[in-house]
C-alpha cells in the first residue's frame, strides 16, 4: 500500500504524538477551490491497502488535495496503546493548516468505524 500511495503522489507525515498521514496536494492550483478531502478508514488489516481502488479511482478522481489519517490501532498493527482523541484533533487541524492554510472548508469522510474520529 505505502508504495502504490507514494507512486500515486501522497507523501507519509509523521507527526509527533498522534496519527500518521498521508498527504497528495492537488493537481492543478484551480482544483484548490474545491474542498480537500479527509478520510479516515475503519478497521481493515494494513490500514488503506484495501481503501486504494475507492481511493484513487474514485474519491480522489477529481484532482482535489486529499488527507488520510493512519489509525494503528484498528489496521491490525502490532501495537498496544490507541491515539487519544485530543491527540488526533490536533494532528488533523495542524495537518489542513499546514499543507491547506487556515479556516478552510474540508469535506470529511469514513468508512466504518473510520466514522468515529469524524464525530
Amino acid at each position: 500500500g505505502s508504495v502504490t500511495l507514494w507512486a500515486a503522489g501522497f507523501r507519509r507525515c509523521k507527526p509527533v504524538g498522534g496519527p500518521s498521514y498521508w498527504y497528495r496536494q492537488s493537481f492543478d492550483a484551480r482544483l484548490d477551490m474545491r474542498s480537500p478531502l479527509l478520510f479516515f478508514h475503519g478497521i481493515a488489516p494494513g490500514g488503506y491497502v484495501m481503501y486504494l481502488p475507492m481511493i484513487l479511482w474514485g474519491l480522489g478522481n477529481d484532482g482535489r488535495a486529499i488527507f488520510l489519517f493512519e489509525n494503528d490501532s484498528i489496521s491490525c498493527c502490532p501495537v498496544f496503546t490507541a491515539d487519544t482523541e485530543d491527540e488526533t484533533v490536533r494532528v488533523v487541524i495542524d495537518a489542513v493548516n499546514r499543507h491547506i492554510g487556515n479556516n478552510v472548508d474540508v469535506t470529511l469522510c469514513g468508512h466504518s468505524f473510520g466514522s468515529c474520529p469524524i464525530t
